[in-house]
Parts: C-alpha cells; sequence; structure tokens
C-alpha cells in the first residue's frame, strides 16, 4: 500500500523525519535557498467535525502568526484525503541557548518574556490556547523570541504529553491521565515558569515537579529575578488560576520594568529543557510524551476570578499583586 502523499508548500522537499506518535508525523522540510521548515501531518483522515473545527483553528492561528512574536505559519489545512496538518518555520530553541550558556541577562530576559506575552495574549484573543509554552518551543531568532508549538491542541492533531515542573497545577489531573488539556491562564502560569527558569535557573518544585502540594511554595527570589520582576512571575505562577493576570496584562507590566540587573551564573538542570536538547521546533518528542494517548479537551474560556483580582488591568506595577507578595526581596 502507498504512502500519503505528503501535503508540501511549493518549492520545498523532505529532509528527514524528526519525529511520530499515534496520531501525526513530523517531518524537517526545506526548500533550494536553504530555508527549512517543520510539517505535521496527521498519519490518517479524521471525523468531519475535526476537519471543520481544524480548519477554524488554522485559519485563527495564520492571523495570528502574522505577527513576529509568533512563530511564521507557512500552511495549515486539511489534505484531500482528510489529514490535518501543520507547516511551521524552524531554528534555534531557548531551551537549547540556556543549557549552552546558563540563564539570561535581565534585559533580553524581559524582552522575550515582553514578546512570548504579546504572542499568548494575541493567540488568546483569537481563542487559541497553546498548551506547551516552555523554553523548548520558543525560537530565537537575530531580533528577540518568537512562540512556536502551537499544533499539540490543535484538532485532529492534538497529542497529550507527560505532566511536568511547566504544567499548570490545576491540569496536572489531566494530565497524568493522558488529557491533552490548554487553557489561556495555564498558558500564562507555564510563560512565568519559563520566565524563572530562563532568568533565574531554578525552581521551587523542580525536584517533585508532579506534587500539587509543592507548587503552592512562591518563586524564590534570585539575585537577577527580585524587585517588580519577582512580583509579577510570583503572580502569574499563582496556584489558584483564578489569581493570575492575563498575557495582555502580563505584556503590559514586562513593559513597565527596569530590565537593569546582574546576570546568574548558574546551570541549569537538563530536566527543565525539556531533555531533549531539541534543535528543531515542531517535534512532538520535545515535551516528554505520555503512556497512552487520551480525549483532547481543549478549555479556552477563562477561570472565575475572585473579587481581589477583578481589576487587574487596572493594577499599577508598584502595588502590591495578590497571590505571593514580595517580602524577602527588594
Amino acid at each position: 500500500m502507498a504512502s500519503p502523499v505528503l501535503p508540501l508548500p511549493a518549492g520545498f522537499a523532505v529532509l528527514g523525519r524528526l519525529d511520530e506518535d499515534r496520531v501525526a508525523a513530523v517531518y524537517l522540510i526545506g526548500d533550494v535557498a536553504g530555508g527549512e521548515a517543520v510539517l505535521t501531518v496527521a498519519k490518517g483522515p479524521v471525523s468531519e467535525d475535526d476537519r471543520t473545527a481544524y480548519q477554524r483553528w488554522a485559519g485563527a492561528l495564520l492571523a495570528v502568526a502574522e505577527d513576529v512574536t509568533v512563530a511564521r505559519v507557512l500552511a495549515a489545512d486539511v489534505t484531500s484525503d482528510g489529514r490535518p496538518f501543520l507547516v511551521t518555520e524552524t531554528g534555534a530553541v531557548l531551551a537549547d541557548r540556556l543549557g549552552e550558556d546558563g540563564p539570561l541577562p535581565v534585559a533580553a530576559g524581559v524582552a522575550y518574556g515582553h514578546a512570548l506575552a504579546d504572542a499568548l495574549s494575541r493567540a488568546h484573543a483569537a481563542g487559541i490556547p497553546h498548551g506547551a509554552v516552555r523554553p523548548v518551543t520558543v525560537l530565537v531568532t537575530g531580533d528577540g523570541a518568537r512562540l512556536a508549538g502551537f499544533g499539540g491542541v490543535a484538532p485532529g492533531l492534538a497529542v497529550a504529553t507527560a505532566a511536568d515542573a511547566y504544567t499548570p497545577p490545576e491540569l496536572l489531573p489531566a494530565a497524568s491521565v493522558g488529557q491533552a488539556v490548554a487553557t489561556a491562564a495555564g498558558d500564562v502560569y507555564a510563560l512565568g515558569v519559563t520566565l524563572h527558569v530562563a532568568l533565574g535557573g531554578t525552581l521551587p518544585w523542580q525536584d517533585v515537579p508532579l506534587d500539587p502540594a509543592a507548587r503552592g511554595a512562591p518563586l524564590a527570589a534570585t539575585p537577577t529575578v527580585r524587585g517588580q520582576l519577582l512580583d509579577l512571575l510570583r503572580a502569574t505562577t499563582c496556584a489558584d488560576p483564578g489569581f493570575r493576570p492575563t498575557a495582555r496584562r502580563v505584556r503590559a507590566w514586562l513593559a513597565g520594568i527596569d530590565p537593569a540587573g546582574p546576570r546568574e551564573h548558574r546551570t541549569i538542570p537538563r530536566e527543565l529543557l525539556a531533555g531533549r536538547g531539541v534543535r528543531k521546533v515542531g517535534r512532538r518528542a520535545a515535551a516528554p510524551m505520555a503512556g497512552t494517548g487520551g480525549p483532547l479537551a481543549v478549555r479556552t474560556g477563562s477561570a472565575a476570578r475572585p473579587a481581589v483580582a477583578t481589576a487587574w488591568e487596572d493594577v499599577p506595577l508598584d502595588d502590591p499583586l495578590p497571590c505571593h507578595p514580595r517580602k524577602d526581596v527588594s
């Protein structure tokens, strides 16, 4: 039986297979000019409902990806035989830079954080949660950072990944039974963890990432992560998703933070960098795969916010934030 034809963009050829799982296969593709991209394509046709849902999702992602903070999408559609596919740019990832050079300078970390918060803000406004914000899904470019890896929770391409230190505490139960779940509040949590790892190189729960009780500990102050930046990252990682700010608010706060400060010098634990040295975003094994897959459960609604957090958009930077106010470092 002949293999299905791959939906390659004009001028591209397959350079190699990066990964595959029970849902999809991922290929590195390139053009004659030396450009590279990643093609993710479902292994088999999906239902008519999933086709419609994927095309709706793809249209929204294509619009979001017009912004420079989101990895470029070269193509996103369904093949003639009903297989969803996604073609995105690829390149060096933040995980590798952190593994080689250690934590980022404060100015670079804040700039990266602003770009990623902008990407998430635009995606959430379009109804697209990410579900896998981590150093391994952040492209490092000459002019900053771009968020890649959106396909992990796309209708028809979704795949469950094992829980790790970046999984929001409220989603640990779903991840433990092989469900692929993504929410806007969960993305904000993962962004905060990513920035703390990128700047401070450590996490309070890195040795017990699946212990829900450990997630109640506030992020630790470091010589690099302190003051308003510490307040902000602690707010993003509140154990209660209702107390977390939106990505839009995180973007605004980061724009007002003074990026001056020392650079942390330490080796970041490999498990915080996905543990694989992945060089090409789009590889689905960039995050640990669950042993068994489960039903897709993508939630895009915001968690109900308690009264203390109803005016997030109006909270000035110099006011204490409600989750873990800073007490130890000024």
